[in-house]
């Protein structure tokens, strides 16, 4: 789903476009992806590199074993697009605004997810729903193990979601939750 373009220099030091291949419509670029491998963690059986995405001045650091991923100061500013990539049922609504995702420590292992991440959808936007403001939404992700534990909420706007779930990589995505409106509201909302 993900295509690197425009590579130059090697697998220690680089950059290149990084895009999102879309089901239909062209490709979503993401930016400019750069990153600078360790060769001292390559004599331990491991692929560790720092790298930055985008106008992100953050370095995040990645590590990948054959038994294991890492990801070490995430920090991405992403096009909301990008949930029609990875949610195909919401391509049909258009989603619009940003995506910032932000996680400490995040490890990868075989069926396992450990580690804290924030999801925030800040003005979020359907492009079926015109005219309609749908404010900023997070969704805070608690990884255990086999299961993510998710909870949500409202920042900012007239509508204001809560509510929680799970991940659980056997059972898939279970949530509940509420949505309401202020007295404010528009019309259209």
């Amino acid at each position: 789903k993900l295509l690197l373009r425009e590579p130059a220099g090697s697998l220690w030091a680089g950059s290149g476009r990084l895009y999102a291949d879309r089901r239909s419509g062209p490709l979503l670029d993401l930016g400019l992806l750069r990153w600078s491998t360790s060769w001292s963690a390559l004599l331990g059986g491991t692929l560790a590199a720092d790298v930055t995405l985008g106008d992100a001045s953050a370095v995040m650091q990645l590590q990948m074993s054959p038994a294991h991923t890492t990801i070490r100061g995430l920090k991405l500013e992403l096009p909301a697009r990008i949930l029609s990539v990875y949610a195909p049922g919401l391509e049909a609504f258009g989603p619009g605004g940003t995506l910032r995702i932000r996680s400490d420590d995040l490890r990868f292992d075989d069926g396992s997810i450990l580690g804290l991440m924030e999801i925030e959808w800040r003005q979020a936007r359907l492009a079926r729903v015109q005219g309609v403001d749908l404010g900023s939404h997070i969704a805070r992700l608690r990884g255990g193990g086999g299961k993510v534990d998710i909870e949500f909420g409202t920042t900012e706007g007239q509508l204001r979601l809560s509510g929680g779930g799970s991940w659980v990589r056997d059972a898939g995505l279970t949530m509940e939750g509420a949505a309401e409106h202020g007295a404010e509201a528009s019309p259209a909302l």
